[in-house]
């Protein structure tokens, strides 16, 4: 069987080991000299490459589907075969999540299967995703005027359809289609966060509302990248 892990860790995901911790086992390790880990579950804060799969504490649950289609046997090889949806929620775009898959062994009373890691086959198999800025996937029914009145905060659905050119009518938006919904800003030297925002006719608040991996609005680092919805600011 398999199911999603609940605390995943990854060592060969990027050049470094991510993982979500326990806020607790920080702790322990701070207290040990390990030298601690800064961003953990607990914390009350969204952050680090946890989810609402991995760390419902801080970023509240996730719609996901986990629905497995075939079970690893003898006659298959003992291959399980599973099918994964999930829409990331606003509010993680451009962060890295990580979500890991493990696999169980039903006759041993649902114990996780020890196997050697190889390239191929692995007890977890984990994606680390990264969360695309300025996009937003669309839902069945969804119309460019209901987007723009409830995301972006105003009635200008003409520059969302400006902005897809794939899309061909704007009330015929199909469901699971990745529309862009402004364009993404590389900072200069000299920006801030509130000439940012001037210059887009938005306001800081959305900036960071839509950005959530600039965690300080007073200081944005030169090169990064910063998804604008342009001309939301209150009148």
């Amino acid at each position: 069987a398999l199911r999603m892990q609940h605390r995943p860790s990854c060592e060969r995901c990027t050049d470094r080991v991510v993982n979500v911790t326990d806020c607790a086992s920080s702790a322990m390790s701070m207290l040990g000299g390990g030298g601690g880990i800064e961003v953990c579950c607990g914390n009350g804060r969204c952050d680090g490459v946890e989810s609402g799969f991995t760390c419902p504490e801080d970023c509240g649950r996730e719609d996901a589907t986990l629905v497995q289609r075939q079970v690893g046997e003898r006659l298959n090889g003992f291959v399980s075969i599973a099918d994964f949806s999930w829409v990331p929620e606003h509010g993680t775009e451009g962060r890295e999540l990580l979500l890991c898959v493990e696999a169980l062994d039903v006759p041993t009373g649902g114990q996780v299967v020890a196997q050697l890691r190889t390239v191929s086959t692995s007890p977890v198999q984990c994606v680390l995703f990264q969360v695309a800025r300025c996009a937003y996937c669309t839902s069945e029914g969804a119309t460019l005027k209901h987007i723009a009145r409830s995301y972006l905060q105003n009635q200008n659905w003409l520059r969302v359809y400006n902005s897809n050119v794939d899309l061909l009518h704007p009330d015929d938006v199909p469901a699971g289609h990745s529309l862009t919904i402004g364009p993404i800003y590389e900072v200069q030297p000299g920006d801030t966060l509130l000439s940012i925002a001037a210059m887009a006719q938005t306001s800081v608040r959305s900036l960071l509302e839509n950005n959530p991996d600039v965690l300080d609005a007073a200081q944005v680092q030169q090169g990064a990248e910063i998804c604008i919805l342009l001309c939301t600011a209150d009148p």
